[in-house]
């Protein structure tokens, strides 16, 4: 599958719209729509306006490299800055992409996310998920040595 990155523009009814750039367009457009149907889009605004009006409409306006995004993205969001229809939450283009956590930042993360239980639902759907994924050589050789491991320990106890 080939990665297309550029500029898009989804219309969410009622004139509503709101403005983007993805290094991969289809992923992206796949992650909107999934957040809005879980209810969960981290832009309240076109959470709301999906809500509401139930209009997904998702246009590539310009394709462009990756090196380029910001700049052609920011280029239309001044297009558009001034239109009270437009749902984006800031005026300034921007990404995270290759954005990296401090120590501490990480550090906190790692806290939080101790002692976190996954509900049996939650494990259940995991385990789902993963069957039928064929594992590398590599994965298959480490499993069976922790295996062996196990089985050696529990006949040595």
């Amino acid at each position: 599958m080939n990665k297309c990155s550029g500029i898009y523009r989804i219309e969410l009814g009622n004139g509503h719209f709101y403005i983007g750039s993805a290094i991969d367009i289809d992923k992206r457009k796949r992650d909107h729509r999934n957040d809005l149907k879980r209810g969960i889009h981290p832009n309240r605004i076109v959470q709301h306006c999906w809500n509401k009006y139930g209009v997904f409409e998702f246009t590539v306006l310009e394709e462009c490299v990756k090196d380029g995004l910001i700049v052609r993205e920011q280029f239309y969001l001044d297009q558009h800055c001034d239109n009270p229809k437009n749902v984006n939450l800031v005026s300034i283009a921007g990404s995270n992409l290759g954005l990296k956590h401090s120590a501490e930042t990480r550090a906190k993360i790692s806290a939080a996310k101790k002692g976190h239980k996954h509900s049996a639902e939650s494990r259940a759907k995991m385990s789902a998920a993963k069957k039928g994924v064929p594992l590398s050589a590599e994965t298959r050789a480490k499993l069976s040595a922790a295996r062996k491991m196990l089985s050696f320990a529990k006949y040595e106890s």
